[in-house]
Parts: structure tokens; sequence; C-alpha cells
């Protein structure tokens, strides 16, 4: 049998490793990117809290001092809760649930799919970096107040109703949804996502205008998909 010495033992340790460090760039080369999201993935999740920034007074005075429009906002929280930025991540709407007399959602409403705007941003399309707090305008109720002065009198004529907030061919276009209590299925896709987040809001409005406990008549919560098929017809 052939005498090794020391140093042909440790240059064959060294060839090997050079070896198997070859082959480890190859393979790295060749399926990196799907190892990567073994242990790196983006994780989304929306959330709505009432007392979260997800519910916002907004009051604005046109410029001719005429109309004064006021607003309750209402926004989705978006949270990253992988490891991975979410590229490109953007939320649509292309249909809306209402719930009938006898307490089960029927389609509503049916849309070309719109888009929701990011409300830091006022854009669609946004990298979702993990565990930070972004904020989606999904729906507003407006209060739209027109004054008509005359030389005897001042009268005033309010129309309050529940809005989705959409974003398509006119930037901030409202969908009219009006009283009552919806359902409507957000979809959120990003990046390399094999599907989308299907996020399943319910919106209730039951006021009669923005002033006094109003907040009381709005309900703004997320239902599961089980919760959502038990609802349907």
């Amino acid at each position: 049998m052939e005498n090794f010495n020391i140093s042909d033992i440790i240059t064959c340790i060294v060839e090997g490793v050079a070896a198997l460090g070859s082959v480890l760039v190859a393979l790295t080369a060749i399926w990196g990117r799907s190892i990567k999201r073994i242990f790196y993935k983006a994780e989304l999740s929306l959330e709505i809290n009432q007392d979260d920034n997800c519910c916002v007074d907004m009051i604005e005075v046109e410029s001719n001092e005429s109309n004064t429009e006021r607003e309750l906002q209402i926004r989705i929280k978006l949270i990253n809760k992988g490891n991975e930025t979410a590229l490109d991540t953007i939320s649509f709407v292309d249909e809306v649930y209402k719930q009938d007399g006898d307490g089960k959602f029927s389609q509503y409403r049916n849309y070309l799919p719109f888009q929701l705007m990011y409300y830091q941003t006022g854009k669609t399309k946004d990298h979702v970096i993990p565990h930070l707090s972004y904020y989606i305008e999904i729906a507003k109720v407006m209060c739209l107040q027109v004054n008509a002065m005359s030389e005897d009198s001042a009268t005033s004529k309010q129309n309050h109703k529940l809005y989705l907030q959409a974003f398509d061919k006119i930037p901030f276009s409202r969908k009219e949804l009006g009283k009552g209590t919806f359902i409507v299925p957000v979809k959120t896709y990003f990046k390399c996502a094999k599907e989308p987040v299907v996020t399943y809001i319910w919106l209730h409005w039951d006021g009669d205008n923005l002033t006094g406990n109003y907040k009381s008549k709005l309900v703004a919560q997320i239902k599961t998909a089980k919760e959502f098929k038990n609802l349907i017809k």
C-alpha cells in the first residue's frame, strides 16, 4: 500500500474542498433563487383596526368657499410579516357583495378590476418592506354639504354615503355603495407570488350624517375565507 505523507493528505483535502465549492457555486447559479425562496419569502397580512389610523376624519374646504366636503376615510393596514421584500405589490377590487334581508350576501356590483391607492405615496404599486406598516385606501364616507345662499335665507343639502375609493382611468374616482352592509374581496399581488392574497373586507354604514357619535354607525372589519363562504348565497 502506497504511503502518503501529511502534505499529500492536505493537498487532497484542499482539492476536494475546492471541487465541492465549484459544485456549490454551479448549483447556486442554477437553483439559487429557488433555494433562497425556501428560507426568504414575503408574507403579506391585511388588517383593519378602527383605532389604528384605519378610520380617519378629513375636512376640506373648497376654494369657492360655498362647498364643504367632510370625509371619513377607511384604510387597510398592510404588513409584510415575512423576511423578504414583496416587490411591486398591488391591491385591486373587481366585485362587491351586499347583505340581503335574509342576512345572506349576494353579488351587488361587478367591476372591471380597479386598483387601490397607497396612502403614503399616492401610488397603486409599492415595494412592501418586512415589518413596516403600509396603508391602502379602500373606502370613504362622504358628507357633501352644498350651501346655497340667497338674499333671504341660506339652505344646505347633505348626502352621506359609503364609497369605494377607486384608482382607475380617473384617479381618486369613487364607486358608490350607499348605506348597508357589504363585503369587498380585496386581491393583493406581488412579484413572484403564485396566487393573490385575498382579504374579505366587511363594511357597514348606517349613519345619516357625520356629526355626533357617527363612528358608531360604521363597522370595518375582516372576515375569513370560511366566514365569507358561509355568508354568501
